[in-house]
């Protein structure tokens, strides 16, 4: 019998967004969930044809899901602490629902399906593949972008016995890499979601009447190959610096100002759902920091200062990476030009003349 942990969440307030586990499940568990009268309750409230597509998706946020992947003490790749490296979550989104129910019952004919079901608006299919024990999973080959090096990295971390923050940063683009081989040998032409393939990505529960499920599944015989991560090219600034004359100097400050108070705005009055990627539009102003350096540490402490507003407090920003996010975004900005500064450079220098 397969032996699965993953953690469960539900919260019928922030739905997909959930990150506090309810408790840590195992398959038989899961399979308890999928055919309760709650989740047929609301499953079946999803799939009523009078409903708009935003009232279902309101809807959804009623329903339970589990990230078969991992068990976490809050739902990020930090936080967790038990890693299931001999499987695969497949999400098919977009079917026909006579397409869907053919998918699903050819995944159920496979030896390997652990579980199959029709998702929740009964147009896409999930499933958990039993894949090959990675038996050195922990000796990974990443490679460093700076160093042209090849490390290996420890799967577990022997004193708190739970998966390496390299290793679960490896377990994404290994599935993403053998994906194609893996959906071929299933016999599966069609496209699936990669966004399934994240450590702590929602798998949704939905209630199935003929729910598929093998917990003797056989590993699917297929050959994986290792991902070795591809060197980031360095990007060269071919930006010309030069001094700028004192008003050319406030013109630029003003619109630079100006953009911040926009991005730190739209950031304070974000919703839940919408608040990480916010964290991306710095990059907006992060990119043109090179025309004004003497402005640079004024900006990043106020984009920060909006990060924290944004999440609430400065612990929940962390808890939440927010702050990794950013400062990820910051070391590896590359500068670019603005049409708009440069508008002003080149106007405010011939007005000058």
């Amino acid at each position: 019998m397969i032996d699965l942990t993953m953690s469960l969440f539900y919260d019928k307030n922030k739905g997909l967004f959930s990150t506090e586990p309810k408790e840590n499940i195992n398959l038989q568990r899961l399979i308890q969930i999928y055919q309760s009268d709650f989740v047929k309750l609301k499953t079946s409230e999803i799939q009523n044809p009078n409903l708009t597509q935003e009232q279902k998706q309101e809807l959804k946020k009623q329903l339970p899901f589990v990230t078969p992947y991992s068990c976490s003490s809050y739902r990020s790749k930090e936080n967790v602490f038990h890693l299931n490296s001999n499987i695969i979550c497949l999400d098919f989104d977009n079917l026909y629902q006579k397409e869907a129910r053919l998918l699903k019952h050819h995944l159920s004919q496979n030896e390997s399906t652990i579980l199959t079901a029709i998702s929740p608006r009964a147009n896409g299919v999930k499933a958990i593949i039993h894949l090959p024990q990675i038996k050195d999973f922990g000796l990974m080959q990443l490679q460093n972008k700076n160093k042209h090096l090849t490390d290996l990295i420890e799967t577990f971390d022997l004193q708190f016995n739970k998966p390496t923050k390299e290793a679960i940063e490896y377990h994404y683009y290994f599935q993403k890499h053998n994906l194609q081989a893996i959906l071929s040998k299933l016999n599966i032409s069609i496209e699936a979601d990669i966004s399934q393939l994240k450590i702590v990505q929602p798998f949704l529960i939905a209630y199935d009447s003929d729910l598929y499920y093998n917990l003797d599944a056989k590993p699917l015989q297929v050959e994986l190959t290792d991902y070795v991560a591809q060197e980031r090219p360095q990007i060269e600034s071919k930006i010309e610096t030069k001094d700028f004359s004192d008003r050319t100097q406030k013109r630029i400050a003003g619109f630079l100002r100006k953009k911040l108070d926009f991005i730190c705005t739209d950031m304070r009055n974000s919703s839940q759902g919408t608040r990480h990627p916010q964290i991306a539009r710095c990059i907006d102003i992060l990119e043109k920091l090179h025309y004004l350096p003497e402005i640079e540490s004024e900006i990043i402490v106020r984009l920060k200062n909006s990060i924290t507003e944004m999440y609430g407090s400065e612990n929940e920003a962390k808890r939440s990476n927010a702050f990794r996010s950013f400062d990820a975004i910051y070391k590896n900005i590359a500068p670019r030009k603005c049409s708009k500064i440069e508008a002003i450079i080149n106007g405010a220098e011939i007005l000058a003349i």
